[in-house]
């Protein structure tokens, strides 16, 4: 059995469910509340209403590539406590693994979170860059209005709005990645002595948006308390508690889901350059770590509010995690650790990428298997950035309902899923030029 963890899932599962009701939170709601007139906070009616006045921003060091925003995390050099001796290569190495620790992507309501986590990445203001949604077009699962977070990535839509660093209008490789895109969202290019807290009002003041934020004087005096109220210009104030029910979400900080749980029981349980690297290994036997992570997910989605593509892609993180650790568990030394990740890397870092429709692999024996055994067209892709992994895709009729369709195929022990790529949907198997995989579709 494991001798260590955060909150364990059934603490993690009551936090999550009855956050409001926390002794301690609702403490905290109450004395925020009373410094509040009733007349200024906006009711889930005039909500309702105003929807459309509500811009999610997430901000990112990481332009994200073909417009999707990966749910990941930068873990410091610093909080990996690798000897000093080989630093920044070892340390580097675990930065690359400990980034898929984290499933979730975070937005704040019409501006910039003043605080986030330990895991800030330290980069410099300068080289921020903002990505501004309308409210309607993320799928959110919870949260509160500083930080709420959706399960898995997310793509931008056409109407997305992006803030840039002035100086992206100078690169060419930047300015043709942003071509590639297949949306096209507004740019905005912020100057050099611009903050991205300026820069992110002064947008959402040119569409006529109001910029909400904690109250100056409260976050002064206590800048590590999450505020669940914002306030704006205009005097309204947005309370989360009514803004999660208007979407029907949980209402709960990010620290005491299941999905922080795993986070801190990889991270900051301790990583090291001896074989098993992970204080978590040491301690947890195989099937312990296994059953303890596969209750936090089981936590995640008891507790959190999930559509179909967030519980494939938590199935697929689930399996990801616990590869991860079986690797990390084998290996013997360092430099096979090395040697193993340098082999396998983009089934890691890859594991959640979509498909890439305009990459097609000829003749690709298991989805011409595929074909055959299911009398549908199906065709191989590389996976959306990656080299070495293929998946196959068929395209589904227009009125077809996926999840039904792929009921009837019966594909439990293939991993798919359905992704939708300009307005059509697919059918993907993943993987089809993996061993283990071609032989479940063979058997």
């Amino acid at each position: 059995m494991c001798t260590w963890s955060p909150l364990s899932p059934s603490e993690a599962t009551r936090y999550t469910s009855n956050f409001a009701r926390i002794p301690y939170v609702r403490s905290d709601i109450d004395k925020q509340r009373r410094l509040i007139s009733s007349e200024s906070l906006v009711t889930e009616q005039e909500l309702a209403t105003r929807a459309y006045q509500i811009y999610l921003c997430h901000v990112t060091s990481v332009l994200p590539e073909n417009g999707i925003i990966l749910a990941r995390v930068n873990v410091p050099l610093a909080l990996l406590k690798v000897p000093s001796n080989n630093f920044v290569r070892v340390g580097q190495l675990f930065q690359q693994m400990m980034s898929i620790t984290r499933p979730t992507v975070h937005f704040a309501v019409n501006g910039v979170m003043s605080h986030h986590s330990d895991y800030r990445s330290g980069v410099e203001d300068k080289d921020r860059i903002v990505i501004m949604e309308r409210l309607a077009n993320v799928a959110i699962s919870g949260g509160y209005g500083e930080d709420l977070f959706c399960i898995g990535s997310h793509k931008l839509s056409n109407e997305a709005t992006v803030i840039l660093p002035y100086y992206y209008l100078f690169y060419k490789d930047l300015q043709a990645q942003l071509r590639q895109w297949p949306v096209s969202p507004v740019i905005y290019y912020r100057g050099g002595n611009e903050t991205v807290n300026a820069a992110v009002d002064r947008v959402l003041r040119e569409k006529r948006i109001i910029p909400l934020h904690p109250n100056r004087f409260l976050r002064e005096a206590n800048p590590d308390t999450p505020f669940f109220f914002l306030e704006g210009d205009d005097g309204k104030v947005l309370s989360s508690e009514v803004l999660l029910r208007f979407l029907r979400r949980p209402l709960c900080t990010h620290d005491i889901t299941a999905m922080t749980q795993i986070e801190d029981l990889i991270v900051r349980n301790g990583i090291t350059t001896k074989p098993r690297f992970l204080n978590v290994l040491k301690s947890c036997s195989p099937e312990g770590l296994k059953a303890l992570v596969e209750e936090y997910i089981d936590s995640i989605r008891e507790t959190i509010s999930l559509n179909e593509e967030q519980k494939v892609f938590l199935e697929e993180y689930k399996m990801t995690l616990l590869s991860l650790f079986k690797m990390m568990r084998d290996s013997g030394s360092i430099e096979e650790l090395t040697q193993k990740w340098n082999l396998d890397r983009e089934l890691y870092q890859y594991y959640d990428h979509p498909i890439d429709l305009s990459r097609e692999v000829p003749n690709q024996l298991t989805a011409e298997a595929l074909k055959r055994r299911f009398g549908l067209d199906f065709k191989a892709y590389q996976r959306l950035g990656c080299e070495t992994i293929a998946d196959a895709a068929y395209c589904l009729p227009e009125g077809v309902d996926g999840g039904e369709f792929t009921a009837r195929l019966q594909l439990q022990q293939i991993s798919s899923s359905i992704q939708t790529h300009q307005e059509k949907q697919y059918l993907v198997v993943k993987g089809v030029n993996l061993t283990e995989v071609a032989n479940r579709i063979y058997s």
